[in-house]
């Protein structure tokens, strides 16, 4: 049986990626542009923090990822309408998907590079790193640098996972709102694929040939959800999202033909996925696969694959369509989620 479990409204949502800051409804059918070349890695747009974190102080205590985390918080935020709003700040929850292990690269270079001068000092250096590094860039610090930001007093919760992460984060997310009339809820993901860590990785694995084929993204994507009824009353829905369940890959031809989908939009991790994509199309599905734009972004993925699906079929959700999300978290098995205005 294929049934809506959760559903919420979407109220604010924003992103950064390698195509560029999205806020909203932006762009049309067909609008984003596929990866030029397949790279091993794919760097975010430029951006600056000032609009969020004016002190260039307390910028400089985060990492790339922390700053991009804070970014795209902040344009969900924005995009809401409450980034001023004090009393709506104050009570909204926040969940989070992250990753952990990043390594100070600007401390490993001097280290390297002087480490042969007479007057050096490894300790000195050592204390110049940052404290996420220090703890191995706990998920707790990525909570700490965006309620800090926004003045945010709400719940807080962290995932650790790669896409499960993201996909729990949503599950979470959509259940408590569903459930709730009252309150608000900001969730999101962040990965820097830039990170040497993750390239390393895949050099231990050389022997594995499905992992030579990542491609590693940047991004953070984040969303405000709230109770659909009352958000369609407010005029302040952007699109509702709803979630089905999780389904085994030879499933999903079947189980999107009984609802007779036409916008279907896919990311995957290390599973191939040929087949399937070969049952959609012989359906006459619409698809857009999001590997194609922006690599593998694992803690981001489920998050980013929800904003530029709203890009992408934007045009077509306006008109009524419903844009289903197939996301993967388990080798085989996707988590159904869908988009509809």
């Amino acid at each position: 049986m294929f049934n809506i479990q959760y559903s919420a409204a979407i109220i604010g949502i924003g992103s950064i990626s390698n195509l560029g800051v999205k806020q909203g409804r932006e762009g049309g059918d067909k609008s984003l542009h596929k990866l030029k070349a397949r790279t091993d890695i794919i760097s975010p747009v430029e951006f600056s923090l000032d609009r969020y974190v004016p002190k260039k102080k307390e910028q400089r205590s985060m990492s790339q990822s922390q700053a991009m985390a804070v970014y795209a918080a902040g344009l969900a935020i924005e995009n809401a309408g409450v980034l001023n709003d004090l009393e709506v700040c104050n009570d909204l929850r926040l969940l989070l998907s992250c990753s952990i292990g990043e390594r100070d690269e600007r401390v490993d270079v001097n280290i390297l590079k002087n480490r042969h001068e007479q007057n050096f000092c490894l300790n000195s250096e050592l204390r110049k790193m940052r404290p996420t590094t220090i703890l191995q860039r706990l998920p707790s610090l990525f909570l700490a640098n965006v309620s800090m930001a926004f003045d945010l007093n709400g719940e807080t919760v962290s995932y650790v996972g790669e896409t499960s992460a993201a996909i729990a984060s949503l599950k979470y997310a959509l259940s408590t709102v569903s459930s709730s009339n009252t309150g608000r809820t900001l969730v999101g993901g962040v990965f820097n694929g830039q990170q040497p860590i993750y390239h390393e990785m895949v050099g231990h694995n050389k022997n594995f040939p499905k992992y030579q084929e990542l491609v590693f993204g940047s991004a953070a994507t984040f969303t405000i959800l709230k109770n659909v009824d009352q958000a369609r009353q407010e005029g302040t829905c952007v699109s509702e999202l709803r979630y089905w369940g999780e389904f085994v890959k030879d499933d999903i031809a079947k189980v999107l033909k009984s609802v007779n989908a036409k916008l279907i939009s896919i990311m995957h991790e290390l599973t191939n996925t040929s087949s399937l994509l070969n049952d959609l199309i012989a359906l006459d599905m619409d698809l857009f696969n999001v590997n194609d734009y922006v690599g593998n972004l694992f803690e981001a993925s489920t998050h980013t694959q929800i904003m530029l699906t709203l890009s992408y079929y934007n045009t077509s959700l306006i008109q009524g369509s419903e844009a289903f999300i197939l996301s993967e978290n388990i080798s085989g098995r996707f988590n159904i989620f869908s988009l509809i205005h």
